[in-house]
């Protein structure tokens, strides 16, 4: 996420790799997060409100650490407000642009004492799927 968009005071024109004003900085930012929505490795890594940019890299190397399968030590949860539709189904609010997608998670069986869970994530539509393996260590020895 840009700085921009949550840290402005720390988005200038100063910084060579800049060259667009905040506000195209945010609106190319909600373009690439809008392309993006529904990738099983879309991670958006928002402008703490403590720490500053060391804590955002932070929240980069846990979120690079995830991706390629290192054990990290605080896992992060988005929740969302969902209505129900005529049908029942639980929705997006309609002024809100979303995906839909299927996920299947599939707990395995594992007789390694450090692990603390092991599961497989099929995420997609249709014919096309991502499959995830997501292994859960206890750090703790």
């Amino acid at each position: 996420m840009t700085a921009a968009d949550g840290a402005p005071e720390f988005y200038s024109l100063d910084n060579k790799a800049r060259y667009e004003s905040p506000d195209e900085a945010l609106r190319l930012d909600r373009k690439l997060i809008e392309v993006w929505t529904g990738h099983p490795h879309h991670y958006i890594i928002e402008n703490p409100k403590e720490g500053g940019f060391k804590e955002k890299m932070k929240l980069v190397n846990e979120g690079v650490f995830k991706i390629i399968g290192m054990p990290v030590a605080i896992n992060y949860y988005k929740k969302f407000l969902l209505k129900k539709d005529k049908k029942g189904k639980f929705v997006f609010d309609d002024s809100i642009k979303y995906s839909t997608f299927d996920v299947e998670e599939t707990i395995l069986v594992n007789n390694d004492p450090d692990v603390i869970e092991s599961k497989v994530r099929s995420r997609g539509v249709g014919d096309s799927h991502a499959y995830n393996h997501e292994v859960w260590y206890d750090q703790n020895d």
